[in-house]
C-alpha cells in the first residue's frame, strides 16, 4: 500500500518513493555484507544509484548516458578506496543491480499509458502470494521446502500463495490490462517467479 499510492499519484511523489528505495535498499545490502558506509566505494555506489533513478525519472532519453555516468562514479569511488579492492568490489556493484535496475524499470514504466496498472499487477500478485503463503503456511504448513534458506517456508504455503497470487494477477492482467488469456498467464507467472526468487 505504501508503494501503490505514490505510484498511482505519479510525478514527484513517485520519484521520492523510488529515491527512498534506491537509498535504503543498497544501504541494507551493503550493511548486511559488512561494508562500512563511510568508505568511498559504497558511498559512490549509493550516489550512483540515486543519480540513475533520478535521471531515469526526469530525463529517460538520457538513460544510456546516465548508466555510463553511474558506473563511472562507481569506478572513481573504487579507485579512491584502494584498501577495499581485494576482491570486494562486487558488493557495491551488486547494489547498483538490485534494487536500482528494477527501480529504473519502474521509473520508465510508470509514465506509459497503463504504467500504473502494470506496477499494480506485479505488486498485487506478489503481495497476495506472500500473504496467502504466510497464512496457509502458519495454519496447515507441515513440509519445509527450503529449511536453510527460508526456514519458515512450507510446501503448503507455497502452493496456496502461488494459486492466490496467480488468480489475483490473472484477473488484473485479463480485466484491467485487457490482455489475452495466454498473455495474462505469462505475465502473472513471470511476476510470481520474480517475487519468489527475490524473496
Amino acid at each position: 500500500g505504501a508503494f501503490l499510492l505514490p505510484a498511482f499519484v505519479g510525478g514527484w511523489w513517485f520519484l521520492a518513493l523510488l529515491l527512498a528505495i534506491a537509498a535504503r535498499g543498497p544501504w541494507e545490502l551493503l550493511d548486511l555484507l559488512g561494508w562500512r558506509l563511510r568508505a568511498w566505494l559504497p558511498l559512490g555506489a549509493l550516489a550512483a544509484g540515486l543519480l540513475l533513478v533520478a535521471l531515469a525519472s526526469l530525463a529517460p532519453a538520457h538513460l544510456p548516458a546516465a548508466l555510463t555516468l553511474g558506473f563511472a562514479v562507481l569506478a572513481v569511488a573504487a579507485v579512491a578506496d584502494q584498501k577495499h579492492l581485494r576482491g570486494q568490489t562486487l558488493a557495491p556493484a551488486a547494489s547498483l543491480l538490485f534494487p536500482v535496475l528494477p527501480l529504473l524499470a519502474m521509473a520508465l514504466l510508470r509514465p506509459e499509458a497503463d504504467g500504473f496498472l502494470w506496477l499494480f499487477l506485479a505488486q498485487a500478485a506478489v503481495e497476495t502470494n506472500d500473504s496467502f503463503a504466510l497464512l496457509i503456511g502458519k495454519l496447515i504448513g507441515r513440509r519445509k521446502i527450503l529449511p536453510r534458506l527460508s526456514p519458515g517456508k512450507t510446501l503448503e504455503g507455497l502452493v496456496a500463495g502461488l494459486l492466490a497470487g496467480g488468480v489475483a494477477g490473472f484477473l488484473i492482467a485479463r480485466h484491467l490490462l485487457e490482455l489475452e488469456a495466454p498473455q495474462a498467464i505469462l505475465v502473472t507467472v513471470t511476476a510470481l517467479a520474480a517475487g519468489l526468487v527475490g524473496d
